[in-house]
């Protein structure tokens, strides 16, 4: 009777696994690399469907909340003086972010931002995503756009599954304080 050979099916098995892992976080690099092309070209349509405007906004919203109570301590400001400030303030940063979170204004930042830089190309984005991205969570990746202490850094989110879109923007420490 011939011996019947039997095959380890642990080369399947990772192979399977190394499918599953790229399938899940391949999304992030290539969304990534595809926002900061519709960035690039300042394409609002494109822009819109790769931005969480509304996540935006809010992040926005608390980053400059957090700005605003971190000067009033500095300050040395009161709990009374600081809910004063915040209640004639407030609306005023909220109207602005508002007008600043949307496709048109996120495409003229990004054209004065980028204004005599050398264009990139599509597959060299991805290379930057790759090479300046990382994923803090299962739903969390974030690409540092430049090499300095004070970063500027793009957060993804996860959306329905595999669909990632920009849901905030972490600036510099002292970007709001200038």
């Amino acid at each position: 009777m011939a011996a019947s050979r039997s095959r380890s099916p642990f080369p399947a098995l990772v192979l399977v696994v190394v499918l599953a892992l790229a399938a899940a976080f391949a999304p992030g690099y290539l969304r990534a690399a595809q926002t900061l092309a519709a960035l690039q070209d300042g394409d609002e349509a494109a822009i819109a469907s790769h931005v969480d405007i509304a996540a935006l906004r809010a992040d926005l919203k608390r980053d400059v909340a957090r700005a605003l109570d971190a000067h009033y301590d500095e300050s040395g400001a009161d709990a009374a003086a600081k809910s004063i400030a915040a209640m004639i303030v407030a609306p005023f940063a909220g109207a602005i972010i508002d007008q600043f979170a949307s496709p048109e204004a996120l495409a003229r930042v990004t054209r004065a931002a980028l204004e005599g830089e050398p264009r990139r190309d599509f597959p060299g984005l991805v290379a930057f995503a790759a090479a300046r991205g990382a994923f803090a969570s299962w739903d969390a990746f974030r690409v540092r756009l430049d090499d300095g202490e004070n970063a500027t850094v793009l957060q993804f989110g996860r959306r329905n599954g595999l669909d990632w879109r920009l849901v905030g923007v972490d600036l510099p420490a002292d970007a709001l304080t200038r």
